[in-house]
């Protein structure tokens, strides 16, 4: 039964009621059962439909409810919504509803940017949502086919067969994303011992492969104990660590365990903010002039994230990390680099970086020095997963004031998602490897991705 009071209409949801507000002081009340009969009158007497109908006409929007009825997976309307806020732009307001009938009225309403409406992708892109029945499949793509030239404004069927390539594109993209394997170190200092003549601090070490062919964390072996005393060597100073990445990469066995080595390898440093200033990159590869950061992707991680004393505060920070995190993969990924937002780390504020969802990638416009640790405890109280700065440790003379703009001129048509690559093309330029005061040359890139956190270190057997 459909009711309607003023601007108000009501439509049916398997696990309503559900009230949503659509602006202009139009709501739809979503109760149990529906047809598609009912969920159009409700459109209609909600003033929606009216405003539908100037971009689609009413028989192709009740042609795709029906299809979209027909539909059995579960949490259908969660992965509708996912595939709905990927087509549109980090900015722009989407209904916040899980609705299908509602989210497809929302979106036939959204600006396009680009040859298609964005009705449309969503629709392509949720008829390859893993569970979809081919059937279903195949019948939202010919809706969209016959749909293309009756849409307002009409779409050719070359834009289509680009819409559908574009969204290939990125799915063999994605595919090499997840064929990606990591190398990670993870840096634990041990603060009583330094050694007698240079008073470095000394770290124990553990290296962790995480490859599509390791099914979840593999703890290598750092060092093969020693003949005579059956011990292994426990502490070492950062200069010493490369050796170990050099028995990793000796060992036929674990590069079995990496599909792609070229391309497809990133190393990790997980290391105390204490030491997010120290050039790991410039670690040397078999003791030659050649470098592990010239060679594969190589960033930071702040294991500070995984240490926070007050259990309130590290569920607040693992909030924020996981929602920016969210909304880089949802979109901001797809941005260019010149979307990096600047701050100088002297005015970096907690909430404000918090209460800023789209900023989850941040450039620090001044370069960082030892004993600046202030501004990483912001970044991990804010949530920010990544992150870019200068060390003024290893700049020479003088720091580039204009370095912002070189690097965005460095790595121009790079999208953020391929941040990690286009920074590691960067160390590669002949001028960076034969001038060591090259800008390049003192950059960090911190990428935290909290679906693939750091192992939690004596629970899960790391360093005990």
């Amino acid at each position: 039964m459909v009711n309607a009071q003023g601007s108000q209409g009501f439509i049916n949801r398997p696990t309503g009621p559900v009230t949503q507000h659509f602006g202009d002081n139009a709501n739809v009340t979503i109760n149990q059962g529906a047809s598609v009969n009912e969920i159009v009158d409700a459109l209609r007497m909600a003033g929606i439909l009216s405003r539908l109908t100037t971009r689609i006409p009413e028989a192709q929007f009740r042609q795709l409810l029906d299809i979209v009825a027909r539909v059995t997976l579960p949490d259908a309307g969660e992965h509708l919504y996912r595939v709905c806020r990927v087509t549109l732009p980090s900015t722009a307001h989407l209904v916040n509803a899980e609705i299908p009938s509602l989210l497809l009225a929302d979106m036939c309403e959204q600006s396009s940017s680009k040859a298609w409406p964005p009705l449309f992708e969503c629709i392509e892109r949720f008829a390859l949502v893993t569970g979809i029945e081919p059937a279903l499949a195949s019948e939202f793509q010919h809706w969209v086919d016959v749909s293309a030239s009756l849409a307002t404004p009409p779409s050719t069927a070359g834009e289509i067969e680009n819409l559908r390539r574009e969204i290939r594109a990125e799915a063999l993209r994605s595919a090499d994303a997840d064929a990606l394997s990591w190398l990670q170190v993870y840096l634990e200092p041990d603060w009583l011992n330094r050694t007698q003549q240079r008073k470095q601090a000394l770290f124990r070490v553990e290296l962790v492969l995480w490859s599509p062919r390791t099914n979840g964390p593999l703890v290598l072996q750092s060092e093969p104990a020693d003949g005579e005393t059956g011990e292994a060597k426990v502490l070492w100073t950062l200069d010493e660590i490369p050796s170990l990445l050099d028995q990793v990469f000796l060992r036929r066995e674990t590069i079995a365990l990496i599909p792609d080595i070229i391309t497809g390898l990133v190393i990790e440093i997980v290391a105390p903010s204490d030491f997010l200033v120290y050039g790991f990159e410039h670690w040397k590869r078999k003791n030659t002039t050649d470098t592990y950061g010239s060679y594969h992707p190589l960033v930071v991680r702040l294991r500070d994230r995984l240490a926070i004393p007050d259990p309130a505060d590290q569920k607040r920070a693992d909030d924020y990390w996981h929602f920016k995190w969210n909304t880089f993969r949802n979109g901001v990924c797809r941005l260019d680099f010149a979307a990096v937002q600047w701050r100088p780390p002297e005015d970096l504020d907690t909430f404000e970086l918090q209460d800023n969802p789209d900023l989850v990638c941040l450039g620090l416009s001044s370069p960082l020095l030892p004993g600046q640790r202030e501004v990483f405890d912001t970044l991990r109280d804010a949530g920010i997963p990544i992150a870019i700065w200068l060390r003024g440790n290893d700049l020479g003379a003088e720091a580039p004031a204009d370095w912002p703009q070189r690097i965005a001129a460095s790595i121009r048509g790079a999208s953020l998602s391929e941040l990690r690559e286009a920074v590691k093309k960067t160390r590669r330029l002949k001028v960076a490897r034969k001038n060591r005061s090259y800008f390049s040359n003192a950059l960090t890139l911190l990428w935290d991705d909290p679906d693939r956190p750091p192992l939690k270190y004596e629970a899960q057997g790391v360093f005990v």
